[in-house]
């Protein structure tokens, strides 16, 4: 019974946001929250940050994520995740461009990047 509850809570956790770890691309609907998350394993030193673009179409109310422990175990991996949500100043079918570090904070240059596009749209059907 705990091994089912264990694995229900992960994926719970798993199904409320978009890995991007092998994406190029996510989708963001306007006015609404997008969770996308990186794999990230805080107690090594490195975290994820975003280099939000100087733009008021994007909202990021954290760019450093909220880190998520997927293993159950202290040490063990988890995810980053970001709340991205695009303003009333994005069109449909626009793209935008975000840059993630992965890199210490006391660090200037981190040990990797991720390029992703959101690509944005006004109907959630789509």
């Amino acid at each position: 019974m705990k091994v089912f509850i264990f694995m229900l809570s992960i994926i719970i956790v798993i199904s409320t946001y978009t890995s991007i770890d092998n994406a190029q691309e996510f989708k963001v609907i306007i006015g609404k929250i997008t969770n996308v998350a990186l794999s990230s394993n805080p107690t090594t030193g490195y975290s994820w940050f975003l280099n939000l673009p100087n733009s008021n179409k994007l909202k990021v109310p954290d760019l450093n994520g909220e880190y998520k422990l997927l293993s159950g175990l202290t040490g063990g991996g988890g995810v980053q995740v970001f709340e991205i949500s695009c303003s009333e100043l994005c069109e449909d079918g626009e793209l935008l461009s975000l840059a993630f570090e992965y890199k210490r904070p006391w660090e200037a240059e981190p040990i990797k990047t991720k390029v992703v596009t959101a690509k944005v749209f006004s109907n959630p059907e789509l």
